[in-house]
């Protein structure tokens, strides 16, 4: 599964189209994205001011970044965790399956 993040300039598009009244379906044929990725972004960057909702695309680039910032920070911090993994790994452990199911293969 391949996903491409969305680009400032798709997103100022976006808050145009979406600011002229443009259907999900429309954005998302001009764009070329799937209808379902405009409707979540502008569901989760959209903002209510005077009941009129507004998107800002600087502001939802910079929450963006700021979501992708936090992804996957601190999970393997610790040496003792990586080696510990790296170890298990050597001795062809899968990740996939816990200790219990590989003693009883």
């Amino acid at each position: 599964m391949n996903y491409k993040h969305f680009t400032i300039e798709e997103r100022c598009c976006l808050g145009e189209y979406y600011v002229k009244g443009k259907s999900y379906r429309k954005i998302a044929k001009l764009l070329g994205r799937n209808v379902s990725s405009v409707s979540r972004k502008l569901r989760r960057n959209c903002t209510f001011y005077r009941d009129v909702p507004r998107y800002y695309p600087y502001t939802a680039q910079k929450k963006s970044n700021l979501r992708n910032s936090y992804r996957h920070q601190g999970m393997f911090w610790d040496r003792k965790v990586l080696d510990y993994i790296e170890e298990k790994l050597s001795l062809t452990w899968s990740p996939v399956l816990g200790k219990k199911e590989q003693t009883k293969t």
